[in-house]
This record gives C-alpha cells, sequence and structure tokens, in this order.
C-alpha cells in the first residue's frame, strides 16, 4: 500500500512531475542516498574521462553532495527550476526540454574540465535558475527577513548567499559559469532572433532538428525491438496488437511459423489481419497435405 500525502498516494504525486524533471532529480536524489548510506564512494562520481568509466560526466554533473542543508537546498531550487521550465516553457515539449538541458550540461561539463572541477551540479542548476529568471522576470520572490525582489535577481542573490555560505572558488565560479551558459542559450533562444537585420529563425534550430530527429529515430527502433517480443512470445496462429499505436504482427506456433512481415500502420491493420488469417489458412491446407 503506498503511503499518502493530503490524501493521495506517493506513486500518484510522483507521476505527476514532468518526466525529465523527475529523471534528473530522481538520480540526484538517489546518488545522493547511496553516497550517503555509504554504498558508494563519493569518489566514483567525480568528473574524469576514461572510455570505461562513462558514467562520470553524468554523475558529476547530477551529484548534490552529502546530506546537508546545502544539498536541500540544492536539490529544491533543481526541482523547482526543471519543473516549472519543463511544465511552462517547454509545456508539451519534452524532447526540446531534453535539448535544451543537454545543452548546459555539455558546455558545463566542458568548463569544468577547463577548471578541473570534480562537481558541477552547482554550476547546472545555476544554468536552470537563470533561464527560469530571465523567462519569469516580473515574478515577486520573497527573502528570508521579508525582503522582496524581482525574479530577474534571483541568480545574482544565489551567488551572494554562496559566497555568504564559503565552499571555495567553486562556491561563486561554478554558479557564475552557469549564468553565463544561461545567458548563451537566453540570446540565442530570446534575443537574437528579433534583433533588426538578425536572419530569420533561431541559431539552435538546426542542432534541435537533429536532436528531434535522433530522438524520433531511437523511439522507432525501441518500438521495433518490442514489437518483435511481441512476435516471439506470441501463441497461437492469431493477430496481435504489439502497441496502442495499432501496430499488428502475426505468430503461429505450430509446425510452421508465418515469415515476419512489416508492421503496417494502424489504417491498414484490418486488412493485413485479413490476409494473415488467409496465410494461415494456407499454411494449415499446406501441413494437412503433407
Amino acid at each position: 500500500m503506498d503511503a499518502n500525502i493530503d490524501g493521495r498516494p506517493i506513486s500518484d504525486l510522483i507521476r505527476e512531475i514532468p518526466i525529465v524533471t523527475r529523471l534528473l532529480c530522481g538520480t540526484s536524489l538517489f546518488l545522493t542516498l547511496a553516497a550517503g548510506f555509504g554504498l558508494v564512494s563519493p569518489y566514483a562520481f567525480f568528473l574524469r574521462w576514461r572510455l570505461l568509466e562513462f558514467w562520470r560526466p553524468i554523475t558529476s554533473l547530477l551529484f548534490l553532495g552529502r546530506f546537508s542543508l546545502s544539498f536541500a537546498l540544492l536539490l529544491s531550487n533543481f526541482f523547482r527550476f526543471s519543473s516549472s521550465l519543463e511544465t511552462e516553457s517547454f509545456a508539451g515539449q519534452t524532447v526540446d526540454y531534453l535539448f535544451f538541458c543537454c545543452f548546459g550540461a555539455t558546455l558545463t561539463l566542458a568548463a569544468a574540465t577547463l577548471l578541473h572541477s570534480p562537481f558541477s551540479a552547482a554550476a547546472f542548476v545555476s544554468f536552470l535558475c537563470y533561464v527560469w529568471s530571465r523567462r519569469n522576470p516580473d515574478t515577486r520572490l520573497r527573502l528570508f527577513a521579508g525582503i522582496v525582489y524581482s525574479a530577474k535577481y534571483l541568480p545574482f542573490v544565489h551567488i551572494a548567499l554562496s559566497a555568504l555560505e564559503g565552499g571555495g572558488k567553486d562556491a561563486v565560479a561554478l554558479p557564475l559559469i552557469g549564468m553565463g551558459i544561461g545567458h548563451l542559450y537566453w540570446y540565442l533562444e530570446d534575443v537574437l532572433p528579433h534583433l533588426p537585420g538578425s536572419p530569420p529563425g533561431c541559431p539552435l534550430d538546426k542542432p534541435r532538428a537533429a536532436f528531434r530527429a535522433l530522438g524520433g529515430l531511437v523511439g522507432r527502433v525501441s518500438s521495433a525491438i518490442s514489437g518483435r517480443r511481441y512476435w516471439h512470445r506470441a501463441g497461437p496462429a492469431r493477430v496481435i496488437d504489439a502497441s496502442a499505436a495499432g501496430r499488428t504482427f502475426v505468430s503461429r506456433a505450430g509446425t510452421r511459423a508465418a515469415p515476419e512481415h512489416p508492421a503496417p500502420e494502424a489504417a491498414h491493420a484490418p486488412a493485413f489481419a485479413g490476409r494473415a488469417r488467409r496465410f494461415d489458412e494456407a499454411v494449415a491446407d499446406t501441413t494437412t497435405h503433407e
């Protein structure tokens, strides 16, 4: 039985979190739990470019540190800005939001490599914070002690608080890098296309289109693999609806197996099903005569 919060199962609340934000924040929380309970050493997470340690770029970007007040604030900001951007600025555009995150993550990791910084989560969260503040500049926020300020000043407030907390040069340098990357994205996406004399479109349109095409290819390959699994697991000869998209596959268990057919579109599924039945009847007749 699921635990409830305000009368609602936790599983339902988790499913309501946007998928990319759920994946990113869930991974960050998992890494901190693994390090906090001693299952994995944090040294396994820091950035080091080695072929057989392919996870390090991801873990160095998403590991927020051990359990502490700083971790809680960073995770809270991570979830807040990511979920807000995904559900508002990128509403219904999951692939575009994933491209946005990959843009920020790639430049963040490049900067962390140049600065020899082992972890760069603060820079990535600062990147999200800056873009959110630029797209919600008039939102009123409240600081402790009742101080109210506009969201456009939020990145600078975070840097000031990080400097007061201490933590060495990375406590200020990483958020500044994140701000710079966020400003670059905001300028290319929201400012440059509207300047007089600028070429039509956005400079990020082509790489974003390539990213969409890659995402579509991965989706088709995944669907094909899923369809083949339905084929091999089928029982007696019958037409099986293998997915909600209407893709249909035929399978026959017995002395002869029906050859694999390409998955037709949903509109042609009835006709394909008729041909499949006739094929099965022909196979049955052939088997009988033999």
